[in-house]
C-alpha cells in the first residue's frame, strides 16, 4: 500500500455529522471549495514525490530520498490537516483526482449524499450511500419531492 493509499482510507474518529440541507451545503460550498484546492495542489505534490522517491532510489541518491521523503512527510502533514477541516464541516473527500466532496443529507429518513466537484458552479448532485458519483442524479429531482407534498 503506497503512503497516499494510507492517508486516504485512514480511519477519523467520527463524532454525529451535520446532515445539510441543499442550501447549507451550497452555502458551505465558499469554504469547501477552498479546501478542495489545497487538497487538489497536495495530493498532486504527493504523486510526484513518490515518483521522486522511486527515481532516487533506483538510482541510489540517499540524499534525495531523504529530502524528498521529509517533503512527503510535510505534504501529508497538510493534507491530513486539510481533511480534518473537512471532517470538521461534516464534509468528506470522494475522489481525490476529480476534487470530489459528499455532504451528508436526509432525503426520506435515508442518509444520501449531496455531491459536488471541482469544477461545478454549485452543489448540484446527489446519490445514495453505495452508489457511486458516477450514479449522480439532479438536485432538481429532490427538490420536485419535498414541495409535491407542501
Amino acid at each position: 500500500m503506497t503512503t497516499l493509499s494510507k492517508i486516504v482510507t485512514q480511519s477519523t474518529t467520527h463524532e454525529t455529522k451535520p446532515f445539510y440541507t441543499i442550501s447549507q451545503a451550497r452555502k458551505a460550498l465558499v469554504l469547501v471549495e477552498r479546501i478542495v484546492d489545497d487538497v487538489l495542489e497536495l495530493y498532486s505534490n504527493l504523486i510526484d514525490l513518490e515518483g521522486e522517491i522511486e527515481l532516487a532510489e533506483c538510482v541510489g541518491d540517499d540524499r534525495a530520498v531523504d529530502l524528498s521523503r521529509r517533503r512527503l512527510v510535510e505534504a501529508i502533514d497538510r493534507l491530513q490537516d486539510c481533511l480534518e477541516e473537512l471532517e470538521q464541516l461534516g464534509v468528506e473527500m470522494s475522489d481525490f483526482k476529480r476534487g470530489a466532496v459528499v455532504f451528508s443529507s436526509l432525503d426520506k429518513g435515508r442518509e444520501i449524499y449531496l455531491s459536488w466537484a471541482k469544477g461545478e458552479e454549485t452543489v448540484n448532485y446527489w446519490y445514495h450511500r453505495g452508489q457511486s458519483h458516477e450514479e449522480r442524479r439532479t438536485v432538481d429531482e429532490l427538490e420536485q419531492r419535498l414541495f409535491q407534498f407542501v
